[in-house]
């Protein structure tokens, strides 16, 4: 019933079509109720559903609410909503093992129905719930640095977004906010914002299915500009690090966290130690997104996996194993080994994630290093025993152009480059058999890209260099033989 929020919005914005916007609203909200008597049919299926069902009709009912053609019968049609929607979710709350957005999404609705109701015989039993259960769940599924325990970003717009609505409505009604909720909305949001300027523009790292909060038409947890002078910054807890250069506005994301939320870690991506660049506001080495939940396992299986990512497969393996559709067995564990900055601002960072150690015996290491301006140099390092097959593959969010010893990818008046050593190169481009080259810009929908596949079959150790720079007519950046020896010191 998002689409109510919509009519409400174009209702306040456009005077010439405001009429016809609310009697469609009003006639779309009596037709629902009519249609789905309480808790018969698939529309009560979901708790979840039902809790954004309900507050979207209670905010687009609010921007209209002097408006109304048939007050009185839709202010009925909404009670009727709200008390069989509360008393079911109230009853089925997602809790112990799927305690993840969607607890946030349902006690959400609690709290709307009981604060905004509370002349109904149970709302106060509805919002004591909902806020406990807020307090609860904010402080356990957003980090400390405002990163979120699911490792998806799409979903951690949707609860931050959620949580930062209870906020508001609380202070409204003059009602206590609980800590772990101000601190969650506070930090979430300045965690986003360091990932792009509004919803569109974040890596799509992890699930996402373009649910959203209350619309897609609001930017709800946007609220103020990002630091202009922030050079990088290391999310610890959550495992992010983020670096900018300014002059052209590039961003690198190096991905160092976790695979998801224990036990079945539903939402991670295989993405351990991935790397994401945005130029200008361009994608050029991007996550390729979802696709599917529920369709061709076939799809589900690749777009989550790690050969879907920007890091390195070692014999044709995920970094953890696939169990369903929403479970992963044998999660990888990463750490940060070494971080540096000099006073030239140049940036190294090395990771390790032990996803193949136990299987194939195998360490992958990743050292990202940031020469300002405009350089980047991404060294991986295998480590192991005996014979294997690797791959380093480079999703690109733009054609390549193929010179003799890079790839140009051109970027809104730019040229970035990418020169990779390591192995054989080849670029794919919308394959099935194996899925190579694919992304998916919104859920639902897949499309062929690019990718620079680099293979390597041998003995172990084993390194791979990629060179990222900007100008078509610069040479290849130099390598620091001193930095590369510590970093082999340091995986040794």
């Amino acid at each position: 019933m998002q689409q109510l929020v919509s009519l409400g919005l174009l209702a306040r914005q456009d005077a010439a079509h405001a009429e016809q916007a609310i009697v469609l609203l009003e006639n779309i909200l009596a037709s629902w109720v009519e249609a789905n008597p309480p808790l018969t049919g698939i529309h009560y299926v979901s708790a979840m559903e039902c809790a954004l069902r309900l507050i979207a009709v209670c905010h687009a009912l609010d921007m209209v609410r002097t408006k109304l053609t048939t007050p009185e019968q839709t202010w009925t049609y909404l009670l009727q909503l709200v008390m069989s929607h509360a008393g079911l979710i109230v009853r089925r709350l997602s809790l112990y093992s799927s305690a993840g957005n969607h607890t946030i999404a349902e006690a959400c609705g609690l709290v709307y129905a009981g604060a905004i109701f509370p002349e109904l015989s149970d709302a106060n039993h509805w919002k004591t719930v909902g806020v406990g259960l807020l307090a609860q769940e904010a402080a356990r599924q957003i980090f400390s640095d405002g990163g979120s325990i699911e490792q998806a970003l799409g979903y951690q717009v949707f609860i931050i977004d959620l949580l930062g609505l209870v906020q508001l409505l609380l202070e409204d009604r003059c009602e206590p906010v609980p800590v772990a909720i101000s601190n969650a909305v506070r930090c979430g949001r300045t965690f986003l914002m360091t990932f792009g300027q509004n919803r569109q523009n974040i890596p799509s790292i992890g699930d996402q299915d373009g649910g959203h909060a209350l619309s897609r038409h609001l930017q709800i947890s946007w609220k103020e500009d990002l630091n202009p002078r922030l050079k990088h910054i290391t999310f610890s807890d959550s495992g992010y690090t983020v670096l900018y250069n300014h002059l052209p506005p590039i961003q690198l994301v190096f991905d160092h966290g976790p695979l998801g939320m224990a036990p079945c870690f539903a939402h991670g991506h295989a993405d351990a130690l991935s790397v994401s660049l945005n130029c200008c506001d361009r994608e050029i080495l991007i996550d390729p997104g979802t696709f599917t939940y529920t369709g061709d396992t076939l799809w589900r299986t690749y777009f989550r996996g790690t050969r879907a990512h920007n890091t390195v497969t070692v014999d044709n393996l995920d970094q953890a194993v696939q169990e369903t559709a929403f479970m992963w067995a044998e999660p990888f564990h990463s750490q940060v080994v070494f971080k540096e900055e000099s006073p030239d601002s140049a940036v190294t960072i090395l990771a390790s994630h032990n996803g193949y150690a136990k299987r194939v015996g195998v360490t992958h290491w990743r050292a990202v290093l940031f020469n300002p301006p405009a350089t980047w140099l991404v060294w991986d390092r295998v480590t192991g025993d005996g014979v294997h097959h690797l791959e380093l593959n480079w999703h690109l969010g733009t054609e390549p152009n193929a010179w003799a010893d890079r790839y140009t990818l051109p970027c809104n008046g730019n040229s970035l480059c990418l020169a990779i050593e390591g192995g054989i190169n080849t670029i794919h481009c919308g394959e099935t058999d194996p899925v190579s080259g694919w992304r998916s810009r919104q859920y639902g929908m897949k499309e062929p890209i690019s990718t620079i596949r680099t293979v390597f079959d041998g003995s172990l150790p084993h390194e791979f260099l990629t060179r990222i720079w900007v100008g078509v007519n610069q040479t290849l950046p130099e390598l620091c033989s001193d930095k590369l020896a510590e970093l082999r010191r340091l995986t040794s």
